[in-house]
């Protein structure tokens, strides 16, 4: 498995909502691709995690989101260190973690659909 989400993971991963997601629900970057590979694609909708207390239920809140949204097609999801103090960003940890939407179908590949960074 790369360290990050791939152009023909990302298609792969768009391919499989072509029938609930418009045709532009999908966006390749301008200048991101390099001669050895393809730049990656973006759904035109994120989720974002900023606000919300830092407690348990926003968490569990959260974690809930991302899964819906990723299970939707969505693979842009905003966090920064400092929203609600770090936990936004394991709250989206857990929720990538469980994989509970890719066991569902199948597919153990976790970077189809998203960027991480090292």
């Amino acid at each position: 498995m790369k360290a990050h989400a791939t152009g023909e993971a990302t298609r792969q991963y768009a391919k499989r909502f072509s029938a609930s997601v418009a045709a532009d629900g999908y966006r390749q970057p301008a200048s991101c691709s390099t001669p050895q590979e393809e730049a990656p694609l973006f759904s035109s909708l994120g989720i974002g995690t900023y606000l919300g207390q830092p407690d348990a239920a926003t968490d569990r809140a959260y974690a809930d989101a991302v899964v819906a949204a990723v299970s939707g097609g969505i693979n842009v999801i905003d966090s920064a260190i400092n929203y609600r103090f770090q936990r936004s960003e394991r709250s989206i940890g857990d929720a990538l973690a469980s994989a509970v939407w890719v066991r569902s179908r199948g597919d153990h590949s976790l970077h189809q659909g998203w960027i991480s960074y090292p």
